[in-house]
């Protein structure tokens, strides 16, 4: 006597099921490492961006000090030049 065809289409709609369940277990695996990769990327990103920012900062700083060294510098050459001749 051949199976029945209700039967049939249990077994096919477990299979399916498993296949499924395999696949999205799989695909969840998936994003799980790539969400853990792109999250050591942007913690890498951000740690470089603050390494940059405190450079620039240091820099900015270094600047403004030569800038003010040269107001300086100008003004004493500009008091000496005008000294004598008063």
């Amino acid at each position: 006597m051949p199976p029945k065809k209700g039967a049939d289409l249990a077994k096919a709609a477990k299979l399916a099921d498993k296949d499924n369940l395999a696949r999205a277990e799989t695909e969840i695996l998936s994003l799980q490492k790539l969400l853990e990769i792109r999250s050591h990327e942007a913690l890498e990103a951000k740690r470089s961006e603050k390494m940059w920012r405190e450079r620039m900062e240091a820099f900015t700083k270094t600047l403004e000090q030569h800038k003010e060294d040269t107001l300086d510098i100008t003004a004493d050459m500009t008091r000496q030049y005008k000294g004598p001749t008063a």
